[in-house]
C-alpha cells in the first residue's frame, strides 16, 4: 500500500514537472514574440559588446508584459504548493534520512580499533618533577610515534592523567594512560618496534615502580 501511494505521487510530481516546463516553454515562447515584434530595427543588439549580457536582459525585461510574469510566477508557485501538500512527510523524512547518513561518515567508530591502557605506580622517592616529564613524554608519543611506512602519525588518540578514584582499589598505581590505535597491526608495531615508543620505555624505566597493562576490542568479550 504505502509502495503504491508512493509510485502514485511519483507519477503526479512527473505530471507536475512535464506541466510547468510546458507553462514555461509557452511563456518564453510568447516573450520572445513579443521581443521580436517591439525591437527597434534601427537599434540592433551588439552581441560583439563587452556589456552585451547587460544589455540584452535589460532590453528583453523591459517588453516583458505583467500578464507573461504572472503566469510564470503561478505556475512556479503552483507546483512547489502542490508537492509540499501533498508530501510534506516524505520530504522531510527524506532530507532527515540524507542528513543521518552523512553524519555517519563522520562519525568515529572502527571495529578493529584497539584501546591499549597502560597504568603505572612510580617508585618511592622520585621526584614530582621528574614523574612530569615522564608523563608528558609518554603524552607526546601521540606524535612522536610515525609508521614506517607513511611517516606519519598513526595512534589515535592518547588521554591520560593521575588517579582520583574513591575506590581505594588502585593497588598502588597512580597514574593512567590510555592508547587508541586504528588496528592490532598498529598495536602490535607500537608495542615491539617503534623507535619512539622503545626510547621512552628506556627513559622511564628507573622511575616506574610497577606497569599494568590491558588492551582490548570495544565489544568483544570472547
Amino acid at each position: 500500500m504505502a509502495n503504491s501511494s508512493r509510485s502514485n505521487l511519483n507519477e503526479i510530481r512527473i505530471e507536475c514537472s512535464v506541466e510547468f516546463t510546458n507553462v514555461r516553454r509557452r511563456a518564453l515562447i510568447h516573450l520572445h514574440q513579443r521581443v521580436q515584434l517591439t525591437a527597434s530595427p534601427t537599434t540592433p543588439l551588439q552581441s560583439d559588446s563587452p556589456f552585451c549580457f547587460l544589455y540584452v536582459p535589460s532590453k528583453i525585461m523591459a517588453r516583458v508584459q505583467p500578464h507573461v510574469l504572472r503566469l510564470v510566477l503561478v505556475a512556479v508557485a503552483f507546483v512547489c504548493g502542490l508537492v509540499f501538500f501533498l508530501d510534506p512527510a516524505g520530504i522531510t523524512s527524506s532530507t532527515l534520512a540524507s542528513s543521518s547518513a552523512l553524519a555517519q561518515d563522520y562519525l568515529p567508530g572502527n571495529a578493529d580499533a584497539v584501546t591499549h591502557v597502560v597504568l603505572f605506580q612510580f617508585k618511592k622517592g622520585s621526584s614530582p618533577a621528574a614523574v612530569d616529564v615522564a608523563c608528558a613524554k609518554f603524552m607526546a608519543l601521540k606524535d612522536t610515534c610515525q609508521s614506517p611506512v607513511t611517516r606519519h602519525p598513526y595512534i589515535r588518540s592518547i588521554a591520560g592523567g593521575r588517579d582520583n578514584s574513591i575506590e581505594t582499589l588502585q593497588n598502588g598505581l597512580t597514574h593512567g594512560f590510555i592508547v587508541e590505535f586504528e588496528s592490532v597491526a598498529e598495536r602490535d608495531y607500537y608495542v615491539n618496534m617503534d623507535p619512539a615508543h622503545q626510547s621512552f620505555k628506556k627513559e622511564v624505566e628507573a622511575l616506574v615502580e610497577k606497569v599494568t597493562v590491558v588492551d582490548f576490542t570495544n565489544g568483544r568479550f570472547r
